[in-house]
């Protein structure tokens, strides 16, 4: 069992230019947050004999989260090319978000794993020393509750605003099969693998007496092969070849009702989305256990949030996720692990990608972009019961359709010490010692409109972590 509970602030200023009508916008978001959450956890395993071993596993999480945002607005004339300044309203509007957001979420899986009697079949004993099939079902049932009322301030008292306000419940239930055969063959191992999922996704507004819901079916195949060249120093290589899966829609991403940022702005789901899927595969050579290079190629479909004109105000833009985009993508990662000294240790890692996206659809789009990021560890134990770590890292510039974000830097530092035999354990952590301001930039396909979207990446922020352990 273990629970938590966080506050966070955040600030975000926003600049949007609606070049087809003639005005910009100024925006100032400032919110917080307090959230709390308890998760249990129960997994049984009974071993029947050599051979035979069923596991049941269950696990409930039961959390709230309660924000709370003032979003104050300015609007003035703006001279683009030939188009005449058209104010929608003068002065600013202030509005007020609250709410509560629950989340309950109940899993529960059985399995059953068959180990083969290779003393018994004289085959498969001078064929494989290590043989085992194994297969399970799932369950898992999701809710979200949100309830989100928004105030605007108008004449010097706060007034509910209908149409900026929301509230749904999300239910989302998975059932999963799963079968998996693994073998070993002296240095050489593989396992093969095959899942069947069905997801239905549920959702209910304010508006609405049922649910609407959404149903997928999904097929994983996996196959994976391994081949250790010295087990004593640990090197091997290993091929994984799978289909993947992106993340499901939720409720945001699938309800027609319109989330209003601003009175100008809002989001709207797509009910026609489908969820990603791609072909993958996996290399990677281990020397050492500190030398990993790794290489992922990808072949996927998938979606993209876009920029659209409201149809009945040309003074008005929304975003919603779209159907049909597809490519490729390539990553290499070097990850480098050594124990320099008995107290001193030094990881760095290294990743670089490049990928290429089209979406299909009227606007035809298209983008390609590479980028990368580094980050170095350095881990100290002066006394086998202390350990102290500084961490920073760099990431390039990120580009997507319609979108760009600026580069990003990093520091971070901490310590732990435990007393009374590793039983109570003291750490403390400072993130974003140093850091950059996130800047973000969002420019239509069509080049009509324009935001800018900038918030400290990440605040400072000093975590204190009590742990008390009984053995």
């Amino acid at each position: 069992m273990s629970g938590s509970y966080g506050e966070n602030e955040t600030l975000d200023r926003t600049y949007s230019e609606f070049r087809n009508s003639g005005y910009s916008l100024d925006s100032e978001d400032r919110g917080r947050i307090t959230s709390r959450n308890i998760r249990e956890l129960l997994s049984l395993v009974y071993k029947i004999n050599d051979r035979h071993s069923i596991g049941l596993g269950g696990q409930i999480f039961m959390g709230a989260s309660d924000p709370s945002n003032t979003v104050h607005t300015t609007s003035a004339g703006l001279a683009w090319g030939d188009v005449p300044p058209q104010m929608p309203e003068a002065g600013y509007t202030l509005y007020r978000y609250g709410g509560t957001l629950y989340n309950r979420q109940y899993q529960g899986s059985l399995n059953y794993i068959f180990r083969f009697d290779t003393s018994r079949l004289d085959l498969n004993k001078n064929f494989s020393e290590e043989r085992s099939f194994s297969a399970g079902l799932s369950y898992d049932l999701r809710y979200a509750d949100n309830n989100a009322p928004v105030h605007r301030f108008e004449e010097e008292e706060w007034i509910p605003d209908p149409k900026m306000s929301t509230w749904f419940i999300d239910r989302t239930q998975s059932t999963g099969a799963y079968t998996q055969w693994a073998d070993a063959y002296g240095k050489f191992s593989y396992q093969a693998g095959l899942r069947l999922q069905w997801d239905r996704i549920a959702y209910r507004n304010a508006e609405n007496t049922g649910y609407e819901h959404r149903d997928y079916w999904r097929l994983f195949p996996e196959l994976s092969l391994a081949y250790t060249f010295n087990p004593e120093k640990g090197t091997n290589i290993n091929l994984d070849l799978y289909r993947s899966s992106g993340r499901l829609p939720d409720n945001n991403a699938l309800s027609p009702r319109r989330v209003w940022q601003s009175q100008y702005s809002y989001t709207v789901g797509n009910e026609n989305l489908e969820p990603g899927w791609g072909y993958d595969i996996d290399l990677s050579y281990t020397l050492r256990n500190k030398l990993t290079i790794s290489y992922g190629g990808t072949w996927s479909r998938g979606s993209e949030t876009m920029t659209f004109y409201d149809p009945d105000d040309p003074n008005i833009v929304y975003t919603t996720k779209v159907n049909g985009e597809h490519g490729s993508a390539h990553n290499i990662w070097i990850d480098y692990t050594t124990l320099v000294t008995k107290w001193f240790r030094v990881k760095s890692f290294i990743h670089g990608y490049w990928y290429r996206r089209e979406v299909d659809g009227d606007w035809q789009a298209s983008y390609s972009a590479g980028g990368g990021m580094f980050s170095l560890s350095l881990m100290f134990q002066p006394h086998p019961s202390m350990i102290i770590y500084l961490d920073g890292g760099v990431e390039l510039p990120q580009k997507r359709l319609e979108t760009w974000q600026n580069s990003y830097w990093a520091l971070a530092a901490g310590i732990t010490k435990s007393f009374c035999k590793d039983k109570l354990y003291i750490s403390l952590d400072v993130n974003n010692i140093l850091s950059t301001k996130l800047k973000k930039e969002t420019v239509r396909w069509d080049n009509s409109y324009y935001s800018v979207l900038r918030q400290p990446r990440g605040h400072r922020s000093l975590r204190l972590v009590f742990s008390i352990g009984y053995r």
